[in-house]
């Protein structure tokens, strides 16, 4: 279960960190999690 909310709190730390246009221009693999 731990386990599983750090993957959680993980993914929705990169689409933040994706929605932010000069993190995702320099770390466009990031963004692959994206939906």
């Amino acid at each position: 279960a731990a386990n599983n909310k750090a993957t959680d709190l993980m993914a929705r730390t990169v689409r933040r960190f994706c929605s932010d246009p000069p993190c995702r221009i320099s770390n466009p693999e990031s963004c692959g999690w994206e939906p």
